[in-house]
């Protein structure tokens, strides 16, 4: 899935990928409902309102963006350091694994 997001297929593939890996989790649980659903991939988020039609109603989607940013904020807080604060240096540098030639322009600030 992180492949196809990356290779910009269309929203309809993607949402027919993410179903049919949602039925395949959730079958012989003998029509169960899971609790929840974790999007355990930094691209996921990117599709997370696909995983919401798949996924049914009283399924909670839990994704990391939020929490590792509030962990980050509170960690720099504590560190001011690593900040940049005060110091006049506000910069954003992207890490990827990929070819960064070929994410430039999934890669928003």
């Amino acid at each position: 899935l992180a492949g196809m997001i990356e290779d910009g297929v269309s929203e309809d593939e993607l949402h027919a990928a993410i179903d049919a890996w949602t039925r395949a989790a959730v079958a012989g649980h003998a029509g169960a409902v899971p609790d929840a659903a974790v999007l355990g991939c930094t691209h996921y988020p990117l599709v997370r309102h696909l995983f919401g039609r798949s996924l049914h109603a009283e399924t909670a989607i839990l994704s990391q963006p939020e929490l590792v940013a509030e962990a980050l904020g509170d960690y720099l807080r504590r560190r001011p350091e690593f900040s940049g604060a005060g110091r006049g240096e506000r910069s954003v540098r992207y890490l990827t694994t990929g070819d960064p030639a070929r994410l430039h322009g999934l890669a928003r600030f």
